[in-house]
């Protein structure tokens, strides 16, 4: 049995790994969890203080058992591999939502100081975005996952295609958040500013929940509402051209306005 203990997202989590059943996969697992090393000490198999314990189990029929600080239960099938990766995000997605964080379906990117979360559906240009804005000096966090706690961008070691994964331990200051839409080819950029309930409308779409968990919606909702009231957020419709690299840009320079709280109530939008 293999163990780590990790630290992202404002978590500490214990990790473990039966070494006999996929240990290809294993070892490039913790190879991706080095950057995350907790710093307190060589790990103990206990509880940290507001942490949670993960074991990653796999038996010879490939099935992964997933529990987290005792209250939740993953069964993963796979008739072919275990993908660890994808199940430790299940893990961090339920822990996250109860403990008032997201993990969003978007991109990180860092500059200045200060974070932009970039969200949207498969093909909407965010990977692209991404790769525009560090050719202008921006730090790519990952272009999958988006982790989010207490109105702050965390790096993590989930999966990515662009980006290192890094933040500070403490997270980055957030933004903004756009929701990002492709337009027609050669049509101006729409940038709009979305009032809190119509951007936990939009948000709660792109959070990673696994199906069938009822329970956990409505900590999701509660806290898509909370980061939307903190955090401005954008309806972005561009094409990938240099204007959608400069609207982004205009993002990080904008002050963070106030949200305002004389909007109508979120159960009011969504009937």
């Amino acid at each position: 049995m293999r163990m780590q203990e990790v630290e992202f997202c404002g978590l500490r989590i214990s990790v473990c790994v039966a070494e006999d059943v996929h240990a290809d996969q294993s070892a490039m697992f913790f190879d991706r969890l080095r950057p995350y090393l907790s710093e307190r000490g060589s790990p103990t198999g206990q509880e940290g203080p507001g942490g949670s314990r993960i074991a990653l189990l796999a038996d010879p029929s490939s099935s992964a058992a997933l529990v987290v600080s005792r209250s939740i239960h993953i069964d993963a099938e796979n008739s072919g591999s275990l993908d660890l990766l994808q199940t430790l995000r299940r893990a961090c997605a339920m822990w996250l939502v109860q403990s008032g964080g997201l993990l969003l379906h978007g991109a990180s990117v860092e500059l200045n100081g200060r974070a932009l979360a970039l969200v949207g559906p498969s093909g909407a240009g965010k990977t692209t975005i991404a790769r525009r804005l560090r050719a202008a000096g921006a730090h790519v966090i990952g272009d999958e996952v988006v982790a989010l706690r207490a109105s702050r961008l965390f790096g993590h070691p989930l999966q990515r295609r662009l980006g290192d994964g890094v933040a500070p331990a403490r997270g980055v200051e957030l933004s903004g958040i756009a929701l990002i839409a492709q337009s027609a080819v050669g049509a101006p950029v729409s940038l709009k500013q979305l009032s809190a309930p119509q951007g936990a409308r939009q948000l709660i779409r792109r959070v990673f929940m696994p199906p069938a968990e009822g329970p956990l919606v409505a900590a999701a909702l509660e806290s898509c509402e909370r980061l939307s009231e903190a955090v401005p957020v954008y309806s972005l419709s561009l094409t990938n051209d240099e204007r959608a690299t400069e609207a982004v840009l205009s993002l990080f320079r904008r002050p963070s306005p106030v949200v305002s709280a004389a909007q109508p109530a979120l159960a009011e939008v969504l009937q």
